[in-house]
């Protein structure tokens, strides 16, 4: 007990001290690991591109790991002189190495089905990059960055010897005097520097962490019981026109008792769907995903095949992190007179092609949920009175197609009862 108090009277001694100590510390170890994630990143990428420069990239960053901190830090005083330069760019070389090897290996095990789901649909390199291979790529590029975060904090200590002050300078002042107390002066916050940086990143690392794979017969002869459910699609999912805590999600969650999660946004499309599955649905790692989407792409009257390839690539995504994929088709119904054609525009190719083509659509999505054995809910008919007419106290007076309470109420109850029905 009198050694625990004997170092808490120590840190009080020379709390100023540790204190600028420690912002000079954090100062040379945060601009050295920006740097390094600034030129790795790029670095890693490049090497994915090119097996040649991949190698001689790997192999140099290699090297410098091997060369002695203090010999890495003299080498460069040579050239900058004494004072933080020398030290940032010194940690900064010994940070690169997890950082570049976590990214190239993070890069290079994305899923090629999901590589070749983007080119299938247009992506050009640069997008498939930064919607598909990075997202997935980013839990490991993180634990890199978490890696190199502990390799900058610990050797920083030894910028002392070129002059930049941090930590080091109180042990070296202990080391000279043979003073014990600034030994464990500049010891120990530096420890509990690298300690609390460690937990903080793993704890970033977590939250984002992707859930495991299993296979897709894994996920159909798995446990089914929801215990998370995302919600991903359109203004239909969203909620448009009515408040988020009235949309059918919400009211879905009261009915199951289970998390429901919203992630609809007004006006996207499938294509814009599959570039956010991965953070809006996977990153959430629920049990369930409710993909309901196309509307906006008939709208603008695309192909049907491309919606259909859009929706398989999501599902495809979905079954490879162990999520059960549920296909949606949104409820159909408009009255025109309720359309503003100065606030609203007319689709593409017409109010009746959208309606016909919107069914089409549906029939091809029930289709393919029942060739590839996946759980299907269409809304399509409970707009409908019991004469087989749409009835439009469901809908807003917005445009005329989008759902009122009313109309979100009786999604949510249908939803509910569907889900009730197949899910255990």
């Amino acid at each position: 007990m009198d050694s625990i108090l004997d170092i808490i009277g120590v840190m009080n001694k020379y709390s100023e001290q540790i204190l600028e100590l420690t912002g000079e510390h954090l100062f040379m170890s945060i601009s050295a690991i920006v740097i390094a994630i600034a030129l790795g990143l790029p670095l890693a990428i490049l090497m994915t591109k090119n097996r040649t420069l991949a190698v001689a990239i790997q192999t140099t960053i290699n090297i410098i790991q091997t060369i002695p901190s203090i010999s890495m830090l003299l080498i460069i005083m040579i050239f900058l002189g004494l004072g933080y330069d020398t030290a940032i760019v010194a940690l900064a070389l010994y940070s690169m190495l997890p950082i570049i090897a976590n990214t190239y290996a993070g890069l290079t095990g994305v899923d090629k089905n999901m590589i070749e789901a983007g080119t299938g649909m247009g992506m050009t390199s640069g997008q498939l990059l930064r919607m598909v291979m990075i997202p997935l790529a980013m839990p490991i590029i993180l634990a890199g960055v978490r890696v190199a975060a502990v390799v900058a904090i610990g050797a920083a200590t030894m910028a002392t010897f070129v002059g930049a002050g941090g930590l080091g300078e109180m042990i070296l002042r202990g080391i000279s005097t043979t003073d014990d107390q600034k030994i464990l002066a500049g010891a120990i916050p530096a420890a509990l520097l690298v300690i609390l940086v460690d937990l903080l990143l793993g704890l970033v690392e977590k939250k984002i962490e992707l859930p495991p794979a299993r296979s897709e017969k894994q996920i159909g002869r798995g446990e089914q019981t929801m215990r998370k459910l995302v919600c991903i699609g359109d203004s239909f999912t969203e909620g448009l026109g009515v408040p988020k805590t009235a949309a059918w999600p919400a009211l879905l969650q009261r009915e199951l008792g289970v998390e429901v999660i919203n992630k609809g946004i007004s006006g996207d499309t499938t294509g814009g769907m599959l570039g956010r599955f991965t953070h809006d649905v996977v990153w959430q790692n629920p049990s369930h995903a409710l993909i309901i989407g196309g509307g906006n792409d008939l709208w603008w009257d695309l192909s049907q095949n491309v919606l259909l390839a859009n929706m398989y690539a999501m599902v495809k995504q979905a079954l490879h992190h162990g999520i059960v994929p549920i296909i949606g088709a949104s409820g159909s119904g408009f009255d025109p007179g309720q359309v503003d054609g100065e606030q609203v525009w007319e689709p593409v190719a017409g109010y009746g092609t959208l309606l016909r083509r919107g069914k089409e659509y549906a029939a091809a999505l029930e289709e393919m949920a029942k060739k590839s054995g996946l759980l299907f809910l269409s809304f399509q008919g409970i707009f409908h009175d019991e004469r087989g007419e749409v009835d439009q106290t469901y809908f807003a007076g917005i445009d005329g197609l989008h759902p009122n309470q009313a109309g979100h109420a009786k999604i949510a109850g249908a939803a509910a009862s569907f889900l009730r029905e197949v899910i255990v």
